[in-house]
């Protein structure tokens, strides 16, 4: 089964879809409006959910600046299209941060792995094939 793909949503969507998560910061710092305007947006949509994203390419990676969604499934469903964008980007590791506790054990379950500490939470990247 392929990677569900992502379609492009401008920083002002994906803002909005950020909003629901107001103080999930780890270093406490950035606002729905700057993580939407730190990079490319994008959404996906399931049979059971919807995700935006915001996502910078740089240097090898893919760092996911934010990410909110609704319905069930849709970190694991999230990760694995993030993924193959970042593939297609050529990308070698994707990263993010996250205070959730629920977040890390499902990215672990995936490849995810704990690389430090930041603020209230940490960071986990997955290095790609």
């Amino acid at each position: 089964m392929g990677r569900p793909a992502l379609t492009a949503i401008t920083a002002s969507a994906a803002a909005l879809a950020y909003a629901a998560c107001v103080g999930l910061d780890p270093e406490g710092r950035a606002t729905p409006d700057s993580a939407a305007r730190a990079g490319e947006s994008f959404s996906l949509e399931t049979g059971t959910g919807r995700l935006a994203c915001t996502l910078i390419f740089e240097g090898g990676c893919c760092w996911i600046s934010a990410a909110a969604g609704t319905g069930t499934g849709m970190a694991l469903a999230g990760l694995r299209a993030i993924e193959g964008a970042a593939i297609a980007k050529g990308c070698k590791r994707v990263g993010f941060q996250t205070i959730r506790r629920g977040l890390v054990r499902r990215a672990k379950s995936i490849g995810y792995g704990i690389t430090r500490s930041v603020g209230r939470g940490v960071i986990l990247e997955k290095q790609l094939a």
